[in-house]
């Protein structure tokens, strides 16, 4: 990401961010908690205001800024965000370091963002303000409405799907707490597009998905569920060959890991799920 020099385009971050959540004159703080003020962990991490980036300049502000966005509203420890930065590596004063690194992050983004608590910190941000938790808001939402209304569980599928930009919390890569949320945001999206897919067959939406699932099946080979829809896809467009084709595929490849295709793959290839 290409960086701001300091001056004018520093001062019109700062301008931009006061006029969108309310920053009083100075040493009076915030008039609300976060006002317009959006965070996006799903991709590298990125700071909006009023729908225009703010840049977080450094690797260091940009990772423990991350630590604080993940766990928002829970407190923080100067020794956690210490060791998601320097893990065994940490310099003597990486608890004067953690703080030099907040008073910046402050300076950004207004006094009262990141409150101080006892040994740590905490991130003062709405739950709709943060991309992940929307994303999991709108998994939610669509998993609610899948049995009555299933027009309205596939726009909410695509809105979570859509907040994705990329690899979670990439500036943790080392930290494993960071792995493990990482890994659980991943396997939610998996199962969004699958539950998404089912939604779209469920509603006919079935030659559109075609080549989605193509693509879905291509990344992840082992997802029986994956075939099964785009058996289902193939069987319903008329392309009886083509899903046929599609089950030798799967059972190819879950032959290399000594696996045979399961119930639910088996009756799809024998026609019974159509």
């Amino acid at each position: 990401m290409r960086q701001h020099p300091p001056g004018v385009d520093g001062q019109r971050n700062r301008a931009t961010l006061g006029k969108a959540v309310g920053l009083m004159a100075p040493g009076e703080g915030l008039r609300r908690p976060d006002g317009a003020v959006r965070f996006s962990i799903l991709g590298p991490l990125k700071v909006t205001v009023a729908g225009t980036e703010v840049e977080v300049a450094g690797p260091r502000e940009r990772a423990a800024l991350a630590v604080l966005v993940a766990q928002a509203g829970e407190p923080v420890s100067v020794e956690r965000i210490a060791d998601a930065l320097w893990g065994d590596d940490q310099p003597r004063s990486s608890g004067k370091a953690v703080q030099n690194l907040v008073l910046r992050l402050r300076k950004l983004l207004g006094p009262n963002l990141i409150e101080t608590r006892t040994g740590g910190y905490v991130l003062r941000s709405a739950r709709e303000s943060i991309d992940a938790r929307r994303f999991e808001d709108s998994i939610a939402e669509g998993r609610d409405a899948a049995a009555t209304d299933p027009a309205a569980a596939l726009s909410a599928y695509r809105a979570a799907l859509d907040l994705w930009r990329g690899t979670p919390l990439v500036e943790l890569e080392e930290w494993t707490p960071a792995g493990s949320e990482r890994a659980r945001l991943e396997e939610l999206r998996r199962s969004a597009w699958e539950e998404a897919a089912d939604t779209a067959l469920t509603l006919g939406d079935h030659r559109s998905w075609v080549s989605t699932l193509e693509t879905m099946v291509t990344d992840e080979p082992l997802r029986e569920r994956r075939w099964v829809q785009l058996m289902l896809a193939l069987y319903r467009c008329g392309r009886q060959a083509d899903a046929l084709r599609a089950y030798q595929r799967a059972r190819v490849a879950l032959s290399e890991l000594g696996l045979e295709p399961g119930p639910e793959l088996q009756a799809a290839e024998r026609g019974e799920l159509t």
